[in-house]
């Protein structure tokens, strides 16, 4: 970008990608009509010194959450917990968390929901920065954003675990931003739900960057929220009413 002349820079709608066609009929001989998705061609790599890796690459959000999940189910499989665990893994977040609606509303009975997604870092030198959440700073535990107030029984509850366990962690505050917890949490008449946050730099780019003990740290907490429920727990409100003695009413 020109600083001079900022306008000049194509917004995202008028960008064009050069697949070497002359003409319509050249792309459509190439198989490329509309509707023809398209991805960034980036390896995913490590950087970083070997104690403070970063794996960089295209669409880590939300691939990271994906790998968390799945080496959670790896990892807690033929060992005895208490309940029923369902890991949804859900599309179209970035345009209406639309795969989460959907997925959890074809769920009955569900009595705790944590979502697992990135979140972007403020520990680069740009202006806007305010150094609040910090890559390689562990997995980030939501307090909230523009989707979700995280209910405040899970939020103590992760922080405990985080500190009996030791696992690095950083808390959360990010309006700007929104996660399938949002839409989880208002499905079947309000389900209690966290967040656990892999924090991120450059996302929706292709080279986002994220830390492998942040990854790791966001993988411990869950299993480690998982082996902590009993078949007692319960996230649910309490509504405690007292009767004023003085009113006769």
């Amino acid at each position: 970008m020109k600083f001079d002349d900022p306008k000049k820079v194509r917004p995202h709608a008028n960008l064009y990608i050069d697949i070497g066609a002359t003409s319509k009929q050249d792309a459509l001989k190439m198989g490329v009509e509309v509707g023809t998705p398209v991805t960034w061609a980036t390896k995913s790599r490590f950087i970083g010194p070997e104690d403070k890796q970063l794996i960089v690459g295209k669409a880590l959000d939300d691939r990271a959450g994906c790998a968390v999940l799945l080496s959670v189910l790896d990892e807690i499989d033929k060992q005895e917990f208490a309940g029923e665990i369902v890991f949804l893994f859900t599309v179209q977040e970035e345009v209406g968390l639309r795969g989460a609606q959907t997925a959890i509303n074809g769920l009955e009975d569900v009595d705790v929901a944590i979502a697992i997604d990135t979140t972007a870092v403020s520990d680069t030198p740009e202006e806007t920065m305010d150094q609040s959440l910090f890559l390689g700073d562990g997995t980030g535990i939501k307090v909230l954003d523009f989707s979700l107030i995280v209910q405040k029984s899970i939020l103590e509850e992760l922080k405990k675990i985080a500190a009996q366990e030791e696992i690095i962690h950083q808390m959360e505050v990010f309006p700007g931003i929104g996660t399938d917890g949002g839409a989880v949490a208002l499905a079947n008449k309000g389900i209690p739900t966290g967040v656990l946050s892999i924090p991120s730099r450059y996302a929706h780019s292709p080279v986002e960057a994220i830390s492998l003990s942040d990854l790791i740290a966001t993988k411990e907490l869950v299993k480690a929220f998982i082996f902590n429920l009993t078949d007692n727990t319960k996230f649910t409100f309490q509504y405690i009413m007292e009767e004023d003695q003085h009113d006769n009413t």
